[in-house]
């Protein structure tokens, strides 16, 4: 008997198609969130793919009968109580590799437009690029060339990985922060299938602020920043800083003051503290790169979530059925 799956968030059509080819049944009803227990049991569903739309937490998990795991189709396990996931022996996947390559190149893209200005030119050349014109260009000239610039990672996580295949491709220095990081060799593949091997070596926090003249932050946060006053203090002049993992592992504030004493050159900030809610003097600053945290939103994420999720499930079940 083929494993029946619920996808009540959606799923794209090619995972759809990777399960069903490997005896998987899937419906992509849209169940309200009260109903979701009784469709279970009621349709004998044994997995769960959600998205943000349905809420997995204890009260359903306790209330279904033959539920063996909870798919995730983001990188977040904000929505399931893992607490009672686990109690209950019921397996919890979510998407791990999917979004590492769109998160990479969005770091790099705050990285280039801030180093040469782009967050700001293309907020003042629409205003006054008609009239104003010279004034501009001798405002902006004054660009960085990153080539032979450093790169410090803090942490080191899959993304943070990516982000140094990309920088050392670009000619940029890579030194990394990780309290549990050992010597590690990356490798780059590119278009043409040719390959090549490089050397991370890592460093103490202290070296990493006070060498950088880009940092990215790839840690979680453990109750406290990450980068606080202090840090900042510890940083050259002219550095600049790269979010896109949590908005709650910078000290806004501080950093705000580093860009107006011009400790820091820029930031670029995909992430928020008071996020969806973001404060004005970040919205407003001259020297923030900004997006609205799109770090994993892509045009094919949805496919390629989909996908990745569909083969964990393959491999953790179907060489049991």
């Amino acid at each position: 008997m083929n494993m029946k799956i619920l996808a009540s968030d959606g799923l794209h059509p090619t995972a759809i198609d990777l399960l069903t080819n490997n005896g998987f049944e899937v419906s992509t009803t849209k169940v309200a969130q009260e109903q979701v227990a009784n469709y279970v049991n009621k349709n004998d569903i044994e997995i769960l793919i959600i998205n943000h739309g349905t809420h997995v937490d204890a009260n359903l998990l306790k209330n279904t009968k033959n539920l063996k795991a909870v798919a995730k189709l983001t990188n977040d396990f904000e929505n399931i109580d893992l607490k009672v996931a686990d109690e209950l022996n019921i397996k919890v996947f979510k998407v791990k590799k999917a979004t590492i390559q769109s998160q990479a190149e969005l770091i790099i893209a705050h990285l280039m437009s801030g180093a040469r200005n782009l967050h700001q030119t293309n907020r003042e050349m629409p205003l006054e690029g008609d009239v104003n014109f010279k004034h501009l260009q001798k405002h902006f000239k004054e660009g960085l060339i990153i080539k032979g610039k450093t790169l410090g990672l803090i942490g080191f996580d899959l993304v943070a990985q990516e982000v140094a295949k990309m920088a050392y491709c670009l000619g940029i220095k890579i030194i990394v922060y990780e309290s549990k990081g050992e010597p590690s060799q990356l490798e780059i593949n590119f278009f043409d299938h040719q390959k090549i091997n490089f050397n991370v070596s890592f460093c103490e926090k202290q070296f990493v602020l006070k060498n950088s003249d880009f940092i990215s932050i790839h840690q979680e946060e453990k109750n406290e920043y990450i980068i606080d006053e202090t840090d900042f203090k510890q940083m050259k002049l002219g550095t600049s800083i790269i979010n896109i993992q949590k908005g709650k592992i910078i000290d806004e504030i501080a950093m705000v003051d580093a860009l107006n004493h011009d400790v820091l050159k820029f930031a670029g900030l995909d992430a928020f503290e008071n996020q969806p809610h973001p404060e004005i003097q970040l919205l407003m600053h001259p020297q923030i790169s900004l997006s609205p945290n799109i770090s994993s939103y892509t045009k094919n994420m949805e496919e390629n979530n989909g996908i990745e999720i569909a083969k964990v499930l393959i491999e953790n079940f179907i060489t049991t059925h």
